[in-house]
């Protein structure tokens, strides 16, 4: 497990730490939670992070209840693409990379939660 090797697979080193699911798990739950996490851990300093980390919650939040429609995943797409990048800090970039991985891999759990 190395920074390269893992960037050459797709996905990244991050905070060092495994969590293992089977395919069981609910990833649409996974990801709210993970982006439930990082809002709480924003110091709301910067506005792509502050705002649009709430507003990626909520999307999440809609989905992950059946209440969401493809607006709302339409909405989440845009925003970790957007955020991803302009923070001050590494957070805001953390917070979206889980939801565009989230997104590519399980785009059909995704779509299956939509209203």
């Amino acid at each position: 497990m190395a920074f390269e090797t893992l960037t050459a697979a797709g996905s990244a080193l991050g905070t060092g730490a495994i969590v293992v699911m089977d395919e069981t798990t609910d990833m649409v739950e996974v990801l709210r939670r993970i982006t439930s996490f990082f809002v709480h851990e924003s110091c709301g300093i910067c506005v792509p992070c502050r705002i649009g980390g709430q507003r990626m919650l909520e999307a999440l939040e809609a989905i992950a209840s059946g209440q969401g429609t493809s607006d709302d995943l339409a909405r989440l797409t845009s925003l970790a693409q957007r955020i991803a990048g302009l923070t001050f800090c590494p957070l805001g970039t953390g917070m979206c990379e889980p939801v565009m991985s989230g997104l590519s891999r399980y785009h059909d759990e995704f779509s299956a939660r939509l209203n």
